[in-house]
């Protein structure tokens, strides 16, 4: 850890050895804040960001199986209020593109516009307005263009069909039933 984390001038990393008999070992490495002399500890809570891509097309299944969703499952349908002001070629959309980041979507959104005095789940529907109002960068379903717009659409489409926000669905679908306690927002 102490190479890796000089290599990539990191404040801290912690890694953990799992195995079928559960955890084997476990060690974190640096400070909570570079430049600070706060040790991490194997106790602190630590974010995990992408890994929630993972958790959200969990979840997706989850939906898929319970019948709320399907892999074909299109935004327009989802949100079909919008649709007609979506670029004509993002009509189309489905889950499954947009899981697997073939959907024609940027990596990002100017994020800073929109606004954050909303709710959390008000600025996701902005955030599916604002994408797909714009001209794809690929024709959907033709090429691999790594997107975490795509999995906020994902989730405002999650709290359309449960009625409920990302965040509950997903400690209700997947925390609880995996017994993930520590996990966080």
């Amino acid at each position: 850890l102490r190479q890796v984390r000089k290599s990539y001038n990191v404040p801290a990393m912690a890694a953990a050895l799992v195995t079928g008999q559960g955890l084997q070992r476990i060690a974190a490495i640096g400070t909570r804040k570079l430049g600070t002399d706060s040790p991490v500890t194997t106790n602190d809570l630590w974010h995990l960001g992408s890994d929630t891509k993972a958790m959200t097309a969990t979840l997706t299944a989850v939906l898929v199986e319970e019948g709320k969703l399907k892999w074909t499952t299109t935004v327009a349908e989802v949100f079909p209020e919008l649709a007609n002001t979506f670029d004509p070629a993002f009509r189309d959309v489905n889950l499954l593109q947009l899981l697997s980041h073939e959907a024609g979507l940027p990596a990002n959104l100017d994020y800073g516009a929109i606004s954050q005095s909303i709710p959390v789940r008000d600025q996701r529907l902005q955030a599916v307005r604002m994408a797909l109002h714009e001209k794809p960068l690929s024709a959907p379903g033709t090429t691999y263009l790594y997107s975490n717009v795509g999995y906020i659409i994902v989730g405002a489409m999650i709290e359309r069909v449960t009625n409920s926000d990302w965040e509950t669905a997903i400690t209700q679908k997947v925390f609880v039933p995996l017994k993930m306690t520590s996990a966080r927002f």
